[in-house]
């Protein structure tokens, strides 16, 4: 269990001694510098996903203008990637219909850092890792924010962990609880909160994203809320934590050996003859879209909020 924090380990050293990042790499971490992400997208784009909600009339609410106890961090990639936006479109629906007090950060939401701090560029991870839980308490103190969701295996990760290593984390985030939605979720269905109705006639399996059940050990609760949907077929998939290749920058940096990585995961999908490859993270919804497409599969990839905003009362 502590290989990955070797390795990183010595990225941060590597970076520290001018060898790194990669060049591949460097791109990420001057739109970290210059954007607050890693896609170079203008912050204003960050609330385009909002768009059919204010059509619809159910706006979402600013949690930097009106005070709500739960905040949903949506991530860089739900919000710039526009294969991923269906995540926070089903995640917020899904609150909405729960009638849950919660908000979001809009176009002042920064990266949680994970990849700065997966390429070894502890400077730039610092300087997101600071300015969150700074915000994070000013949420919690002035804006009563006692709840942090995230739909992102990623930014659950570097929040939950990562961030502890910050001398001030326990001082910073007191009485604010950090969770990933799948366990979020899981939590409402087992108190009852969280009932679905009707059917999903589909065969579904699930991959576990390396930030989700890798250390977080969230593994258990996204198969819980498969198997008790009426009409869901669930398979258990074959090496389900093996990566799925994307692995942060690893793609752009050793496409390759990704690109092997990836392979290994789509041939163990296809032998379950599912119709849906369900995961928690939107980066690895990425990944395994593009090695399904590779492959000529017609196979859905969908995030667990997604299939379960199909059928909830």
């Amino acid at each position: 269990p502590f290989i990955p924090e070797i390795m990183e380990a010595m990225r941060r050293k590597a970076v520290e001694d001018g060898v790194g990042p990669m060049p591949s790499q460097k791109k990420i971490i001057q739109s970290l510098s210059g954007y607050n992400n890693p896609y170079q997208g203008p912050r204003r784009v960050r609330t385009d996903w909002t768009r059919p909600f204010k059509k619809a009339k159910k706006p979402i609410k600013n949690i930097n203008k009106k005070p709500a106890g739960i905040l949903y961090y949506v991530g860089c990639t739900g919000a710039f990637n526009l294969p991923a936006r269906g995540v926070p479109t089903a995640t917020a629906s899904i609150f909405q219909k729960l009638g849950l007090d919660f908000g979001i950060l809009g176009e002042n939401e920064i990266c949680c850092g994970s990849t700065a701090m997966r390429i070894g560029d502890a400077e730039e991870f610092k300087r997101v890792a600071e300015a969150n839980l700074e915000m994070f308490k000013t949420l919690h103190d002035e804006k009563g924010v006692h709840t942090i969701v995230t739909s992102c295996a990623g930014c659950y990760r570097a929040i939950k962990k990562d961030y502890i290593l910050a001398a001030d984390y326990d001082k910073m985030m007191e009485g604010i609880k950090v969770i990933h939605t799948t366990d979020f979720l899981y939590d409402l269905f087992k108190e009852g909160k969280l009932k679905f109705t009707g059917e999903l006639p589909m065969k579904v399996t699930y991959h576990d994203p390396c930030h989700a059940s890798r250390g977080q050990n969230l593994v258990q609760e996204p198969r819980e809320l498969l198997k008790n949907q009426p009409g869901i077929e669930y398979v258990e998939l074959p090496e389900a934590d093996w990566c799925c290749g994307g692995a942060g920058s690893y793609a752009f940096s050793h496409y390759q050996l990704s690109q092997q990585v990836m392979d290994r995961k789509v041939e163990n999908i296809k032998s379950t003859e599912a119709d849906v490859i369900a995961t928690s993270c939107p980066a690895c919804m990425m990944h395994l879209s593009y090695g399904i497409r590779r492959h000529g599969l017609k196979i859905e990839v969908r995030h667990l909020s997604e299939i379960v905003m199909g059928k909830i009362e």
